[in-house]
């Protein structure tokens, strides 16, 4: 018996096969997880557009390792959207027991011409999205089983970023807040969360000169590597670690 046979696991931002969020869904599917995903193709399309975006597909991939996924198309950002994603993916494979926040809003703009519009659509996605979606997985988890969350935030805590991402990383910086005050709250109706960063990571966006720059002072990931230590946290039951920030490669 795998792992994490029987389990549902719902992860958010898998728009592409190089990304995070798609190795995250193989890494789940093979310790046994059935895996419901969701995806933007606008957002993909706009920052990756010499990618191949086929998510759709991605379905196949995953039932051939023997467990059950589906998929749904949806916006974010539209406030009603963690409520009938909840519903649409229980409904599908079933109430899911493990949540993977991993879809993020990312556009760089010089700070000086910074909007309320720009501000709005970060937080809409990073961290207004995230905490209702979590709110909404803590409804379905009233029973005392076994429920995990995790969510992927990118490290603002350890240094700074370009200032031109100031509306990301003010976003995201949030979501480890949210795993260390939400975590005593809801430990004992059996659910953990925790955030992960997953430190620099090529997932298709890297140039040479890029990569070269980084490791100056960092390590560069594989999406692989995230996704191992994230099924790491879901295959830690035993000591619950909850209200954490990991570091993945730091």
């Amino acid at each position: 018996m795998s792992e994490l046979e029987g389990r549902i696991a719902l992860v958010t931002g898998v728009g592409r096969a190089e990304g995070i969020g798609a190795a995250i869904c193989r890494e789940l599917a093979q310790h046994g997880a059935d895996v419901f995903y969701t995806y933007w193709n606008a957002y993909d399309l706009s920052n990756y557009p010499d990618k191949e975006h086929k998510p759709e597909e991605f379905k196949k991939e995953l039932e051939a390792l023997n467990v059950r996924a589906d998929s749904q198309e949806l916006d974010l950002s539209d406030p009603s959207a963690p409520r009938e994603l909840f519903r649409i993916a229980s409904e599908r494979l079933g109430t899911p027991t493990i949540l993977i926040n991993n879809a993020c809003y990312d556009v760089a703009m010089p700070f000086t011409e910074l909007s309320a519009e720009a501000l709005d659509l970060h937080y809409f996605i990073n961290l207004r999205a995230v905490t209702l979606m979590c709110s909404e997985f803590v409804k379905g988890h009233q029973n005392g089983k076994q429920g995990n969350i995790v969510n992927v935030t990118s490290g603002q805590s350890i240094s700074a970023m370009n200032v031109d991402k100031i509306p990301y990383t003010v976003t995201k910086a949030g979501l480890e807040m949210l795993a260390i005050q939400l975590a005593p709250g809801i430990i004992n109706l059996g659910i953990t969360i925790n955030a992960v960063d997953p430190g620099p990571t090529d997932t298709g966006w890297m140039s040479d000169e890029v990569k070269k720059e980084i490791q100056k002072n960092s390590i560069v990931n594989k999406p692989e590597e995230v996704a191992t230590a994230i099924a790491a946290l879901l295959l830690d039951t035993g000591k619950n670690t909850t209200g954490q920030v990991i570091h993945v490669g730091r």
